[in-house]
């Protein structure tokens, strides 16, 4: 489920995003490989919702986990540098422009429909 309304930025954000994160870094060792499997999904799949900070930062926290099968599960996760995008709405310096973030979320809607 988590997954699924991550296809939707805007309502994750609103709703769920602190929970997601606070979940990532879990002390029960079984829900943090979700949220990493979550995660692996969402990069490999370039989902809008890897351009926040936030979820970058989680990712790459997971990827240093003290667990092995959760730093197996986002061994593979590629980071793009260009992706920052922090929930506040702020952005860096490595933030892609308006255009290729329009790009990004029109991808995820021509995904959603091949689905």
């Amino acid at each position: 489920m988590c997954e699924k309304i991550m296809k939707y930025p805007d309502i994750f954000n609103k709703h769920f995003i602190t929970y997601f994160l606070k979940l990532g870094e879990d002390k029960v060792v079984n829900v943090r490989i979700s949220v990493a499997k979550v995660l692996k999904k969402l990069f490999k799949k370039q989902r809008p919702i890897t351009e926040y900070k936030e979820i970058i930062e989680l990712a790459e926290k997971l990827k240093g986990d003290k667990n092995q099968e959760v730093k197996n599960q986002t061994a593979n996760i590629v980071i793009k540098p260009y992706k920052k995008i922090a929930l506040d709405g702020s952005q860096d310096e490595t933030t892609p422009s308006p255009t290729k973030q329009q790009e990004v979320k029109e991808e995820a809607k021509t995904e959603e429909k091949t689905e």
